[in-house]
């Protein structure tokens, strides 16, 4: 029997959404991508805002709405949320410039560790950033099929050595959000 897992980057699904502008069912979404199939997990990959250590109401409000989005996702049946942490520098110009620390490789880790353990026969991968070429291979070199969505609207969109290395591609288009919104 087939049974897959489903790997979501939030930050690079979440730039793809934004041209939605809708609120999505991740139980519909999920259901989606399974086409079917049985799933082991969904797993949400994400960091939570950055809060200072005397945060800003903006801050405190960010915050507060991505713990109850995050709470609301751990609460799903089958969905697993695994939360890298927020760094902080400022750049040349003197602005503040974060970045995601530890998700790719969560979610590299995990995709691995599934794919090693024949746990999964099917991996479907929400992410377009080159990181993931490592764990895809290996994963299918484990004999996992791995498919990746394909998300393009504007300058989102997967690398190109990333699509090569997946065994599928499945495009994600504009009219597919009708089928997973709320």
């Amino acid at each position: 029997m087939d049974r897959v897992a489903i790997f979501i980057d939030a930050a690079y699904w979440m730039k793809f959404c934004s041209a939605c502008g809708k609120r999505i069912d991740y139980n519909k979404f999920a259901a989606f991508l399974a086409d079917g199939r049985d799933i082991l997990r969904v797993y949400y990959y994400d960091c939570l805002p950055f809060q200072g250590s005397i945060p800003t109401e903006d801050e405190k409000r960010r915050f507060s709405r991505a713990s109850k989005f995050i709470n609301t996702l751990k609460g799903f049946p089958y969905f697993e949320v695994r939360l890298g942490k927020l760094a902080r520098k400022m750049n040349s110009e003197g602005k503040y410039v974060y970045s995601q620390k530890r998700v790719d490789l969560l979610l590299g880790c995990d995709m691995v560790t599934l794919a090693a353990k024949h746990t999964i026969t099917d991996a479907i991968l929400v992410a377009g950033d080159s990181d993931f070429i490592v764990p895809v291979l290996i994963a299918k070199n484990e004999g996992i099929r791995v498919t990746l969505l394909e998300c393009r609207h504007g300058e989102t969109r997967p690398h190109d050595e990333l699509l090569k290395a997946c065994d599928l591609r499945r495009p994600f288009l504009m009219s597919d959000f009708n089928k997973i919104l709320q």
